[in-house]
Order: C-alpha cells, then sequence, then structure tokens
C-alpha cells in the first residue's frame, strides 16, 4: 500500500489537499454533475492508486498511467492558460461595453431634457396663442352683446316716438301692438337702468303709459254714451290698449264703467226714495234686466268677452241691492207682511236664478240634484236592508215590489246621467277633459232675507196645521182590498205635501231656517202618529217596524 502523495510544483507531489466547503462543494455538484473520481471532493488518492494496482504484479503498468497522468495535467494547464487568457479578453472587452453603455446613457438623458424642453416651449406657446383665441372670443362676445343692446335701444327709442305719436292721433289699435313691444323691450334694460339716458327712457314708458290710461279713460267718458256706431270702433281698439297695458287698468275700467252704470241706479232706488220699498224691489229686477239689454245692444261689441263685464254687473248689482234690502227689511222687521215677505222671495229666487242661467248655466241645481239623486239611492239601499233584516224577528215576509222598484228607478237615472257627462267629454272620437268654471255666489240678496225666514216657517206651520185638518176630515181609515199597496190615503198625501214643502223650501233657503222646518214636520207626523192609534188595529212590534219604515222611505223619497 501506499501513503497518501504531496503534490509539488514542477510535476512533484504533495500530502496537502483544497477542499472548499460543503455547500460549495453541493452547488458544484448541482451545476457539474461528478462522473470522473478526481472531482470527487472527497477524493483520496491512496485508495484510488490502491485501487489502480492492487498487487505488486500491477505496477508493471504504473510508468503508462503516469505518462498518462502527466499528459492529462499538461492539457489542464493548457487550457487554464487559454481561459485565463479569454477572462482577460473578456474583462477588457466588457469594460470598454460598459463604458459605451454609460455614454449612450448619457446622451439619452441630453436628449430627453432637450426634448422636456421643447414640449415646455410648445406648452408655452399654445397658452398663449389659447389666451389670445379666448380674448378674441370675449371681445367677439361684447361686441355681439353691444350690437344687440344698441339695436334693441334703437328700438325702443323709436317705439316710444311711435307710441307718443299714435297715443295723440288715437290709433289705439297700432299704440297697443307698440306698447306690448316696448315693454317686452324694457325688460331687457332693467339691468342698465343705473345709466342715466336707460333710466329716463324707463320712466319715459311709465309716463306714457300713464297718459295713455288717463287719455282712454277720457274717452270712455266721453264716448260710453254716444250712439254705438260712433264710439263702437274707437272704444274696442282701446279695450285692446288697456289690456297691453295690464290687468290692474282693466279691473279699473270695468269698476269704472259699473260705477257709471249703476249711478243711475243708487239715484232711483236711494232709501229715502218713494221705490225703496219691499213692493217695489221688482223694479229692481226690471232695471237690471233691461241694464243687462242695452249691454248686449251698446257695448258688448266694444268691450271683450274674456273681460266678462255683463257678469261683473251683475255681481255688482247683487252686492248693492243685498246691502239695500238688508237695510229695508231691518227697518220694517216689525211690520213685514207675511204674503208680501215671500212674494218678494220668490220673485228674488227667481231672478237669481235668472241670472245664473245667464252668466252660469252649468251650475244650476246640476251638482245638487246628482248628489240628492245619490243620496235617495243610498236611502233606498238602506231601508232595503234594514227591512229585509226585519225578518230575523219572525215576521212574515212583504211584497218589495215597490221598494225594489223605487230603488231601481233612482238607480237608472243616476247612471243615465253619469253615462250622459261622460258622452259629454268626447268630441271627434277624443275625451276633453272639462275644465270647471270657478262658481260665482248668485243668491245674494235672497241671502238677505235668511233672518226673517221665521216668518216663512211660522207660516208652514200654520200651513201644516190647516191641510192636517183638512186630511183627517177626508180620510175614510179603510184600505180597499183590491189596491196594490197597502197604504192610507191620507199617509201618502201627508208625505206628499212634505216633500212639496221642501222642494219650495230648498229654492228658498238652504241655512237654519230650512232645518227649522224639521219641527214642523215633526209636528205633523206627531199628530198623524196619534190618529192613527186612534183608528187603527193593535199590531205587533215587527209590523209596527215595518211600517215606520215605509213612513221613513216615503218622507225621503
Amino acid at each position: 500500500k501506499m501513503s497518501k502523495p504531496e503534490l509539488k510544483s514542477d510535476n512533484t507531489t504533495t500530502t496537502t489537499t483544497q477542499i472548499f466547503t460543503n455547500s460549495t462543494n453541493q452547488a458544484i455538484a448541482r451545476a457539474i454533475p461528478l462522473n470522473d473520481p478526481l472531482d470527487d471532493p472527497n477524493f483520496d488518492p491512496v485508495s484510488y492508486v490502491n485501487a489502480l494496482f492492487p498487487t505488486e504484479s500491477s505496477l508493471s503498468g504504473i510508468e503508462g498511467f503516469m505518462y498518462k497522468m502527466k499528459k492529462r495535467a499538461k492539457d489542464l494547464d493548457e487550457e487554464i492558460v487559454v481561459a485565463i487568457r479569454d477572462q482577460s479578453t473578456s474583462g477588457t472587452k466588457a469594460k470598454k461595453d460598459l463604458s459605451d453603455a454609460e455614454m449612450a446613457i448619457q446622451q439619452l438623458f441630453i436628449k430627453l431634457k432637450e426634448i422636456k424642453e421643447k414640449s415646455e416651449q410648445s406648452e408655452n406657446m399654445v397658452q398663449e396663442i389659447c389666451q389670445d383665441i379666448k380674448s378674441l372670443d370675449y371681445g367677439k362676445r361684447h361686441l355681439t352683446s353691444t350690437i344687440t343692446i344698441l339695436k334693441r335701444l334703437h328700438m325702443l327709442v323709436t317705439a316710444i316716438d311711435q307710441l307718443k305719436h299714435m297715443a295723440k292721433e288715437h290709433q289705439y289699435r297700432d299704440a297697443a301692438n307698440i306698447l306690448e313691444a316696448a315693454k317686452q323691450l324694457s325688460l331687457q334694460f332693467h339691468d342698465f337702468r343705473r345709466v342715466q339716458k336707460i333710466s329716463d327712457l324707463l320712466d319715459q314708458i311709465a309716463s306714457i303709459e300713464n297718459d295713455i290710461r288717463i287719455q282712454m279713460f277720457e274717452d270712455f267718458r266721453k264716448g260710453i254714451h254716444l250712439p254705438q256706431d260712433h264710439s263702437e270702433g274707437s272704444l274696442a281698439e282701446a279695450c285692446r290698449l288697456v289690456d297691453a297695458l295690464g290687468i290692474h287698468v282693466r279691473s279699473e275700467l270695468i269698476s269704472w264703467y259699473s260705477s257709471v252704470i249703476f249711478a243711475n241706479y243708487r239715484t232711483l232706488f236711494k232709501p229715502t226714495g218713494d221705490r225703496a220699498s219691499l213692493d217695489k224691489i221688482h223694479l229692481r229686477y226690471e232695471w237690471m234686466r233691461k241694464c243687462l239689454n242695452q249691454y248686449d245692444q251698446d257695448h258688448s261689441n266694444i268691450f271683450p268677452s274674456n273681460w266678462f263685464v255683463d257678469e261683473q254687473l251683475g255681481i255688482d248689482f247683487i252686492d248693492v241691492t243685498s246691502k239695500q234690502i238688508s237695510e229695508i227689511l231691518d227697518s220694517n222687521k216689525d211690520q213685514l207682511d207675511v204674503s208680501l215677505f215671500m212674494q218678494v222671495l220668490r220673485s228674488t229666487v227667481d231672478f237669481e236664478k235668472e241670472l245664473q242661467r245667464r252668466f252660469s248655466p252649468d251650475e244650476i241645481d246640476g251638482v245638487d240634484d246628482e248628489k240628492i239623486s245619490q243620496t235617495k239611492l243610498n236611502q233606498a239601499t238602506a231601508i232595503v236592508e234594514i227591512i229585509d233584516h226585519s225578518k230575523m224577528f219572525g215576521s212574515e215576509e212583504i211584497d218589495m215590489t215597490s221598494v225594489e222598484g223605487i230603488k231601481k228607478t233612482y238607480s237608472d237615472a243616476l247612471k243615465k246621467k253619469q253615462k250622459q257627462k261622460q258622452q259629454q267629454g268626447y268630441n271627434n272620437g277624443h275625451v276633453q277633459k272639462i275644465q270647471p268654471k270657478i262658481p260665482r255666489k248668485w243668491n245674494g240678496i235672497s241671502e238677505s232675507f235668511e233672518p226673517y225666514m221665521d216668518l216663512y216657517v211660522r207660516q208652514e206651520d200654520k200651513n201644516m196645521h190647516d191641510f192636517f185638518v183638512s186630511l183627517m176630515e177626508q180620510e175614510t181609515w179603510t184600505i180597499s182590498d183590491v189596491a196594490h199597496t197597502k197604504v192610507l190615503q191620507s199617509a201618502s198625501n201627508l208625505f206628499f205635501y212634505i216633500k212639496k214643502i221642501l222642494k219650495r223650501s230648498r229654492s228658498y233657503t238652504r241655512g237654519q231656517k230650512l232645518v227649522a222646518l224639521h219641527g214642523v214636520f215633526k209636528n205633523g207626523l206627531i199628530k198623524y202618529s196619534a190618529q192613527l192609534d186612534a183608528h187603527l188595529p193593535p199590531v205587533n212590534v215587527s209590523q209596527l217596524i215595518r211600517y215606520n219604515l215605509i213612513f221613513i222611505f216615503f218622507f225621503f223619497c
């Protein structure tokens, strides 16, 4: 066996070997697979030589093996020299490439800096150009606005001059158009009112409007009583100019016209005059009818229809007359004659209905009749249900044909009226929305009689008493066997008389006095109930309930 040799320089051996760390050896093994025992980091030369030359006889080939090892070592030395030379050359080239890259980066940085400077210069140039364009745009806009304002100012000055001339020549039709245009133009200059010239122009328009108003009122004072042929055209054109002046001037003109018309009325029917008595109230209504006819003939073509001047006359007549009637009734409240009172009230109600038919035809009892029909239908339905419910008391069935028939009659009538209203909303196949007119109060005069309606209630009480006495004298208290309904004739007559009073009273008043009539009806029904107790045979409770319900039904229907 041989001991471990040592490698020395000049192809001599030494006993020391260079060993790497474990991690380094593992990394080398992973990168370069170890196929040669000489590459093993744990290489043991003694073991290696003993493996090659296990016996003494095998030492005969040692010379050849030494020759191969020397040749291999020489080849490795040459490879190492070449590798070192190549590494030296590569390092120099790498430095040169690195230096070239750094130079290129510096040049690129310089170019980027130049591009940035040029872009900043371009941006400043664009901003300067945009600033100039914006200034020019502002200038164009202001110039256009100035030109527009100057044109409107010229139009306003021209309109004012034309308005002065047309007002002076009483050319109201053309003046109306010019005035409307001038008012529209003046709205454009309210922001410039601080300018003295503009303020003077606006004040001038207001002054012209006031002068025109005064001039037109003077024309109406002169021409309202002239023949229709002489005043109709100019005053109708003046009304158009009034609309241009505004709603307040129109209201002022209508109030003035009403005061002129009613000046004669106040003189004729003043409280101390001979026509101020209650028995001559019909003269007031005749005067108003004549006034409306005269308006239709002479002045309806002067005032526009949408002014409703004749309607305003009716409203003013009601206001004036109701105050005067209240004074007359108050001064004669202790001497009022019932027949005269009712006669005057009846003529007043008729006249108010006449005004309502003229000015508010759609409001004449239309809504009230519909409400009454609906109420009657509900009452009839409730009575039928109550009568049906009364069967639970064990009473025998009764004939409900008449009650059901009345119920069906009211139901059909109500449906027919609703269908007619729906048909009125159709026009050429399209549904139109009916715009309701603002209701007017046309019963102002009759309301003046309301505080004195106690006279009427007392008169109806007296009439009820007289009618009841007559009714009891005619009643035989017998019912024919062939009669369709088992109802006394006196019962039918009594309830029809009550219904007649209600219908008549509803035309006179719908206030507390109408409610007070229930006492009259109550007394009459109590008296009639006493007569029934005296003349009819005793009945059981269920039959009494049915009779009472039938009486109630007749009372409401």
